[in-house]
């Protein structure tokens, strides 16, 4: 039992200072947004993903982009509410609420950075937008909602289908990587767009996930407690 404790402190740190180094890259991101139109390798890195530029593969990435468009977003996130709302999962309500004040957050923050979008001089553009380039919001809802979806709901997923557990779990991870690519693919953000949004994200996930479990009163899944009333 020590030792098994002194593991599970060991990891929290470990974890804790793996968040806190992301979030430090990501506020220097921002920093660094701020003051240039692109970072050293974003031409570089953008190229070679729109080299691969096929018919088929620009059909893919319309549409796998479309998951991350804000009304996509916001009905998303409202529809896990509801869904823990009549669950009366209510430390799951309130991350899923804090999820959308976050984006609202970020959207804030691309006004006050102001990095411009990549030009057509430069990059294939399928896709403009009228807000600021950094951060991606597309790619900080993946991180984010794909996020508490592998850590609220996968886990509720009866253990005796494991395997459809498992598959969930692929398909939001390759859902996240894949929005992730769509946006330097159509030319929409830079590759250090993306980035920051990652390194943004996975500290605020973190912190929802926390107080999630810290309202719940340290439950680890719907699964293992059931409903609360």
């Amino acid at each position: 039992m020590p030792n098994s404790l002194g593991s599970s402190r060991l990891t929290s740190r470990a974890a804790l200072a793996g968040t806190g180094l992301l979030l430090a890259v990501g506020l220097a991101l921002s920093v660094a947004a701020a003051l240039e139109p692109r970072l050293p390798g974003d031409m570089l890195v953008a190229r070679w993903v729109q080299s691969l530029a096929t018919p088929w593969l620009d059909t893919l990435m319309k549409a796998v982009t479309l998951l991350g468009m804000t009304y996509v977003a916001g009905a998303s996130i409202l529809a896990a509410a509801a869904a823990f709302a009549l669950a009366r999962r209510w430390p799951e309500v309130a991350a899923f609420i804090g999820a959308a004040v976050m984006e609202g957050a970020v959207q804030v923050l691309k006004s006050l950075i102001g990095r411009p979008r990549p030009p057509e001089e430069l990059l294939r553009i399928l896709e403009s937008g009228a807000s600021g380039s950094f951060p991606s919001g597309h790619v900080y809802h993946a991180v984010v909602f794909g996020g508490l979806l592998l850590a609220l709901v996968v886990p509720g997923i009866r253990p005796d289908l494991s395997g459809l557990r498992r598959a969930v779990a692929v398909l939001v991870l390759l859902l996240a990587v894949a929005i992730a690519v769509s946006r330097v693919y159509l030319g929409a953000h830079w590759p250090s767009d993306v980035l920051g949004s990652v390194a943004l994200g996975i500290p605020s996930l973190a912190m929802l996930v926390y107080l999630c479990r810290r309202l719940g009163g340290g439950e680890s899944s719907p699964q293992e407690d059931g409903p609360r009333q």
